[in-house]
């Protein structure tokens, strides 16, 4: 976690070891003062970049993934002389040896910032913040990250992101008809299909049913 300061709660612990309370959580994540955003991202990518690396050479037999997430509610401004070109500059290099990147922000067009910082757009999320939309968000970069380690492409998914967001938050991509050249929406924005999305998509496992 990071504000001002960097804070490394966990590393490389198998999950099954981990334990936190919700207290604990919100302790963890509560700002306390600027958003050193860029700098310790730059940080921690190269050093995901030095484990990927060490893990490949000491496995060179088994397929080993790497992915890296940023989610931030904020925007830099505790990282000078540092800028936004030098975290492109990481995010590209991680991505080019073969390293996931996956970019999301809250409240803000993740879109546009993710990829001043290097990461693709189809890895780029928007969440709005209310707690439907926050988790919902949290689940997209699970799923999405989930697709990466099995080889499937990460990217998110239109019900994905229209999950993670308030519907006047929707800005769903469109491409162009090749016989009447219009615009077309890949998916239609309507505060009922968002909430359908939303239930099905919240749900837990146990009462989810395929028709």
């Amino acid at each position: 976690t990071f504000d001002d300061r960097v804070e490394r709660l966990f590393d490389n612990e198998p999950i099954e070891n981990v334990t936190m309370t919700e207290a604990e959580a919100a302790h963890f994540i509560n700002p306390r003062g600027g958003t050193r955003l860029i700098a310790t991202a730059i940080e921690e990518v190269a050093c995901l970049r030095r484990s990927f690396a060490k893990l490949k050479a000491d496995n060179p037999n088994t397929v080993v993934t790497a992915l890296y997430l940023l989610f931030t509610d904020g925007y830099d401004n505790e990282s000078q002389p540092l800028t936004s070109r030098d975290l492109n500059t990481a995010i590209r290099m991680a991505q080019d040896e073969g390293i996931t990147c996956i970019f999301a922000g809250a409240d803000q067009d993740a879109i546009s910032n993710g990829t001043q910082y290097g990461f693709s757009p189809a890895t780029c999320l928007r969440v709005s913040s209310s707690p439907i939309t926050a988790a919902a968000g949290f689940r997209s970069c699970s799923q999405a990250m989930s697709r990466a380690v099995s080889g499937a492409p990460p990217g998110f998914t239109s019900l994905e992101r229209a999950t993670s967001q308030h519907p006047e938050d929707l800005t769903p991509p469109t491409f162009q008809s090749n016989s009447r050249f219009q615009t077309v929406s890949a998916y239609p924005v309507t505060d009922a299909n968002v909430a359908t999305n939303q239930n099905w998509f919240l749900a837990p496992p146990s009462q989810l049913t395929r028709s």
